[in-house]
């Protein structure tokens, strides 16, 4: 079992866990140095005294690029080896947790395990704000409920070292990336309940608040905006279509297949990435969907709307709101892998 630390400016912290676990455990250790500098090399020498291996560069590459640079160093010097835990260097994570972590990889082999913290008043108000924020996020656009997504002590085996390499992402949103690529790759989640540490100290993180956030939530988010920005081309046409009087079915009918085949063909490109050549059973479900949608949302504005005498322009993003989830479920489950 190996544990890879990624650390840029550590401080004594690390020397501390990485002596701990040599006194608990027989894991082989790896710190990557992410850039920090001539300031810190007292520091990773301690470590290296230790036991611990150090692979170090001069320019810093983010948490990510740290993360890719340990998994390839493990995959062409350690192939053989059960599993990797991956831990921070600046305290929240225990030598105890650590190891509970690299048993559970020994019994999920198919999955990611989680450690996963408790956002008890402990926990620092923004922080927990932050997790659940990106927990609801997560789960509504992936379908998988994950109880810390922000949590940095994972476990890995060796074998998923090429997927792991291949998300995209250097940075702290890498982390994020792998979470949500995780279900098509074929890789589920088990959870590790881990003691929450906090205290002023772990306040010197250097994660941005918003410039790391954005990028974070960016993958989660597109699976949002593209459907919107159909909802928007459908949206228009209708209202315009109308205004020329055209029929409102055959309205509906022409903005929704337009709009249908944006979402379609933006969703397997840029959100899904599904690189499957053959589209034609997914474009048969999607079709499906499509022309049910059609039905449902001229029923709401013709018997509901016109019914009521509420303008089509209120009631059509009404109606097409609720549509929207139902119909992100479907293409999430059924449709795209």
């Amino acid at each position: 079992m190996i544990v890879l630390i990624p650390a840029y400016e550590p401080d004594e912290r690390l020397t501390a866990l990485i002596e701990k676990l040599k006194e608990i455990s027989g894991f082989r250790t790896v710190v990557v140095d992410d850039g920090s500098g001539i300031g810190y090399k007292a520091i990773f020498d301690s470590v290296s005294s230790l036991g611990a291996e150090v692979v170090s560069y001069e320019k810093n590459k983010g948490k990510g690029g740290a993360l890719k640079t340990g998994f390839k160093l493990i995959a062409e010097k350690y192939p053989d080896e059960d599993g990797i835990v991956t831990a921070d260097c600046d305290g929240q994570h225990t030598p105890e947790d650590i190891k509970r972590i690299a048993e559970k990889i020994k019994e999920s082999p198919d999955k990611i395990v989680m450690g996963c913290r408790s956002f008890t008043n402990k926990v620092p108000f923004r922080n927990r704000m932050g997790n659940l924020f990106t927990v609801s996020l997560f789960a509504a656009a992936t379908g998988t409920k994950v109880s810390d997504t922000q949590t940095g002590l994972r476990g890995f085996t060796v074998s998923m070292i090429p997927w792991l390499l291949s998300v995209p992402g250097n940075r702290f949103e890498y982390e994020q990336r792998v979470l949500c690529d995780a279900k098509a790759a074929g890789y589920g989640f088990a959870e590790v309940a881990i003691e929450t540490i906090y205290d002023k100290e772990n306040y010197s993180s250097h994660y941005r608040p918003f410039a790391d956030s954005v990028r974070v939530l960016l993958p989660i988010l597109k699976y949002f905006g593209v459907s919107f920005t159909s909802f928007l081309i459908d949206y228009i046409l209708v209202l315009v279509l109308e205004a020329l009087g055209v029929h409102l079915f055959i309205a509906v009918i022409s903005a929704r297949v337009i709009s249908s085949l944006c979402q379609f063909t933006l969703n397997k490109i840029y959100v899904f990435k599904d690189s499957k050549k053959k589209t034609g059973k997914a474009l048969v479900k999607y079709a499906i969907l499509a022309a049910a949608n059609v039905l449902l949302s001229y029923c709401i504005i013709n018997f509901v709307g016109k019914g009521l005498g509420i303008p089509t322009a209120v009631i059509k993003p009404i109606g097409d709101s609720i549509l929207f989830c139902v119909s992100y479920w479907i293409q999430r489950k059924y449709i795209f892998s």
